[in-house]
């Protein structure tokens, strides 16, 4: 396993260590947009921003869960 999928609560804190740990340990991080929070919209825009200026990928949850089939269902 070299890739890791982030989600989580609180952006701020438990994700952005989660990744930074990640990518200390030379993982491929993808964080999902959509699928973190923050304690306010401002600063889960704030963190996302400083995370961007890693060596990671930010995507929404569309682009990281794509389906095979023609309905979009997962």
């Amino acid at each position: 396993m070299n890739e890791l999928i982030v989600t989580g609560a609180f952006i701020e804190g438990c994700v952005t260590a989660t990744v930074k740990g990640a990518l200390a340990r030379s993982f491929a991080v993808t964080v999902v947009r959509d699928a973190v929070a923050g304690a306010t919209d401002q600063s889960k825009e704030t963190a996302l921003t400083k995370l961007a200026t890693q060596d990671l990928s930010i995507y929404i949850s569309q682009q990281v869960f794509k389906s095979d089939n023609d309905k979009g269902e997962f």
